[in-house]
């Protein structure tokens, strides 16, 4: 109801409550939003790393709060996820600033302003988002090894002649029948170099692990190339940004003359919805065979609903998801095709007409009222 009430007033609010207020509304819908992702990353996490709990008869009693809910998981988990609900904001509005600026809208000046602060932004959270995910990748080597070693690919921790076998598997096809890969190209120490920041240094292969205790391979460790790609794809526009605006480049004539960045821009507005899609496939396939690591397996977790009841809800479920995605983009493809009415009436506020506003360049509050 937090979430909703103010979500409402920053929808349809503006122009029948003061600025003050509606900007108060949208700081609320941030705010909310922000703390019902925490809340889910803490029970999420908590399935990663359950701390702080002990199952007695079948059921998991609380200890201690404290450290349920600030498990070592979700101290680097919910930092990350906060900051790709971030570049996703920012690269959503970059991508439509970029793309009203390739077409040469006349209103491409003013967005010129929005493309700068998008990008000059993620210029410093894309590298910051690098850093929490080698973080917690590094929370989940210690504390869930089989579920990096299957997001990696990597099978065995010693080579025949006894060194730790640490390479970074670019590219590879993982075999589970047989228990390694049928190819692989890799990095020599490069996975030691990611996990424990040394040159050498021993990672558990999934050999380690019983059979049983295993996660599937092969989706987490190509969702999880796909996220790192996605993302330092994005560290790389934001930076080349940057690098532009240094040069004195990143200006309307100058990005006109590079109409390849800014495609390049435009499509990188999916890009972070790719990461986080994959980002979640990963982190969910690689926690199997457990709903809670090491106390709860998935198949002790199963519904008591009939097959039916669940096919139908599943499917349900799926429909009604791919409607409100289809619709919501068919209708935020219109708007943005559509852009702002540069030529609608303006009247002052004294008329009281409450219809969104600007600011002239005499700094007076106006009003902006929509032509038939």
């Amino acid at each position: 109801m937090y979430e909703a009430g103010f979500i409402g007033l920053m929808v349809f609010g503006w122009g029948k409550i003061s600025k003050k207020m509606h900007l108060f509304a949208t700081f609320n819908v941030a705010f909310s939003s922000m703390l019902s992702a925490m809340w889910i990353l803490v029970a999420n996490s908590w399935m990663q790393s359950p701390t702080g709990v002990h199952l007695e008869n079948g059921l998991f009693l609380v200890d201690s709060w404290k450290d349920a809910i600030l498990n070592p998981n979700f101290l680097t988990a919910f930092p990350h996820m906060a900051i790709a609900s971030f570049e996703i904001g920012l690269f959503f509005v970059a991508g439509i600033s970029a793309w009203m600026i390739y077409k040469k809208r006349p209103n491409a000046k003013m967005f010129m302003k929005t493309l700068t602060a998008s990008l000059m932004a993620l210029a410093v959270i894309a590298p910051l988002q690098v850093y929490m995910g080698d973080a917690l990748g590094r929370t989940v080597a210690e504390h869930d090894p089989a579920a990096l070693a299957a997001m990696e690919g990597h099978w065995h921790t010693y080579n025949a002649d006894g060194t730790p076998n640490t390479s970074w598997n670019v590219i590879a096809w993982p075999n589970e029948a047989k228990g390694t890969n049928d190819f692989q190209i890799g990095i020599p120490h490069m996975l030691s170099l990611l996990e424990d920041h040394k040159w050498v240094s021993t990672v558990k292969g999934l050999e380690e692990f019983k059979p049983e205790d295993r996660p599937p391979v092969l989706l987490p460790f190509y969702a999880f190339r796909i996220m790192v790609a996605a993302g330092g794809l994005l560290m790389i526009i934001a930076l080349w940004a940057l690098y532009l605006k240094y040069r004195g480049q990143f200006t309307l004539e100058g990005l006109q003359r590079r109409p390849w960045f800014l495609r390049l821009v435009v499509f990188s507005a999916i890009l972070p919805y790719i990461a986080i899609w994959t980002g979640w496939w990963t982190r969910e396939v690689a926690r199997q065979p457990w709903i809670v690591h090491g106390l709860m397996r998935t198949s002790e977790g199963v519904s008591q609903m009939s097959i039916t009841a669940e096919i139908v809800w599943f499917v349900g479920f799926v429909v009604f998801d791919l409607l409100v995605w289809v619709g919501a983009w068919y209708f935020f493809a219109k708007v943005v095709r559509h852009g702002p009415d540069m030529q609608a009436e303006v009247v002052h506020q004294s008329e009281n007409i409450p219809v969104g506003s600007l600011m002239t360049d005499k700094h007076e509050s106006i009003l902006i009222r929509p032509t038939a």
